[in-house]
Formats: structure tokens, C-alpha cells, sequence
């Protein structure tokens, strides 16, 4: 469950067995999304992680908060950063993490899929083409929904960068390239957005954090993967090449 976009550049490939929230109307969605944030974003949710659920539980468990990141945008307050300060806790804090997770064998995927899950749902928030009943268009630029959005988004790059600081040991090399090919596809997606897309105020607003948290990582991964280096190096020529109105 992630950034469509990446699957289209190739970057990841589609998993057919998560995203499923996203089969339901807005409203259903809503309905089942809002009581579970509630819950995990109070201290009923620290409770609920040293419990001895199941792997399964806690994958179900971070797909409905992650589909918090496809509501519209004046959901964010109730729904986006909740998520955002769950996740982000649950990313670099392994004490708070569900118990299965922490009792997980180090050798295990189990540990690694969890990290690889948060990140990737994450990428969710930077869908601008998510039918929202705010447009996203020059008048919506100063209104209190479209500044909230914004600051999520920059909540979730300040949590990519936090992770490359904090879990650059703990995070195995599949995690790491996850990691770089989502922030990559997420740049790709906004820096070649067209300036008459409804959303390029996002461009305006996130361009400068993006890059920043992109070039961090990639200094930081130590990873020397050919298809990465090459996506990037291809498209950040074009990025170079595009020009603001």
C-alpha cells in the first residue's frame, strides 16, 4: 500500500493483498478509519502494543491506519497526523512497538516488513490526485485544510529523515532500498508535476524539504543499487529541466 506512482515508474510492484479500504466509499472509509485512530493515538493504543496479538493483527492493524493518508485533505488534523505521530514513534522507538514486533527473531523478515510497511503507507499523503472535495487550487493555498495537509506532508519527511538517522543499522539493505525508491518516486511525482495541475501548490510548498530529505538519505544509505542510481540520474535532469511559471 503506497504511492501509486511508484508502481508506475517502477520503483515498487503492486501488492495485491493490501489497499483494501480503498474498495469503499469516502464515507465507509471514514467510519472505519476515525475509531481506530482515535484509539491508537491515545494511551488506550501504547496499552494495546504490549498485548500478544499476532502478526496478522498488527499488518491489519497498520492498513487501516495507513489508509488515514488517502482521506481528503481536510481530514488531516483527525486522521493524517494522528497517524503520522503513531507511526513515527513506532518507527524509531522499538520499546513502543507492538510486542510482536519486538519479540520478532532479528533474522526474521517480520521486523524488517514492519518498517517497510510504515514507510511505504506513508507515501500515501503525497497522492495529489486523491478526488478530494477541497481542490487543491491557488484559492484553497492559504485556507486552514490545505496548511495542515502541508505540514503532514513535511511530518512525514521529517519521519523518512529521522528514520535514515536513527535506523540506519537496524534497517536491512531491501529496507533501505524501499525506502530510497519511495522518496524518489514521491520527488519524481511532484517535481514533474505540470504547473496547471491543480495540486502544484504542494510542489511549491514541499520542493525545497523534499530534495533536502532525498539527497540526506541517499548519503546516508551507503547503498549502491544500479536501478536507483539510475533513475535518479535520469530523472533529475528532467527535474532540473522543468521551470516554475
Amino acid at each position: 500500500m503506497f504511492l501509486h506512482w511508484l508502481v508506475q515508474q517502477g520503483l515498487l510492484s503492486t501488492d495485491q493483498d493490501t489497499n483494501i479500504l480503498t474498495t469503499y466509499p469516502l464515507e465507509v472509509r471514514r467510519t472505519m478509519i476515525q475509531p481506530l485512530v482515535q484509539f491508537h493515538a491515545s494511551p488506550m493504543g501504547a496499552t494495546w502494543c504490549t498485548q500478544s496479538y499476532s502478526v496478522h493483527h498488527v499488518r491489519w492493524t497498520t492498513e487501516v491506519l495507513g489508509a488515514a493518508f488517502t482521506l481528503p485533505i481536510q481530514d488531516a488534523p483527525w486522521s493524517m497526523e494522528p497517524v503520522i505521530s503513531v507511526y513515527s514513534r513506532w518507527l524509531v522507538e522499538s520499546s513502543v512497538r507492538p510486542l510482536v514486533i519486538q519479540q520478532s527473531d532479528p533474522n526474521s523478515d517480520i521486523k524488517q516488513r514492519f518498517l517497510r510497511d510504515i514507510i511505504s503507507h506513508a507515501s500515501l499523503i503525497f497522492e495529489p490526485d486523491r478526488g478530494s472535495p477541497l481542490p487543491l487550487n491557488s484559492e484553497t493555498l492559504a485556507s486552514r485544510s490545505f496548511q495542515a495537509y502541508v505540514e503532514c506532508c513535511r511530518k512525514v519527511l521529517k519521519m523518512y529523515a529521522m528514520a535514515g538517522r536513527l535506523l540506519s543499522n537496524d534497517m536491512d539493505s531491501l529496507t533501505w532500498q524501499s525506502l530510497l525508491g519511495i522518496v524518489l518516486g514521491i520527488a519524481d511525482r511532484l517535481y514533474t508535476m505540470k504547473s496547471s495541475h491543480p495540486a502544484f501548490g504542494l510542489y511549491r510548498e514541499l520542493s525545497e524539504d523534499l530534495m533536502r530529505t532525498l539527497c540526506e538519505l541517499w548519503l546516508r544509505s551507503g547503498i549502491h543499487d544500479p536501478p536507483l542510481w539510475s533513475f535518479l540520474s535520469d530523472r533529475f535532469l528532467l527535474w532540473r529541466a522543468r521551470s516554475d511559471p
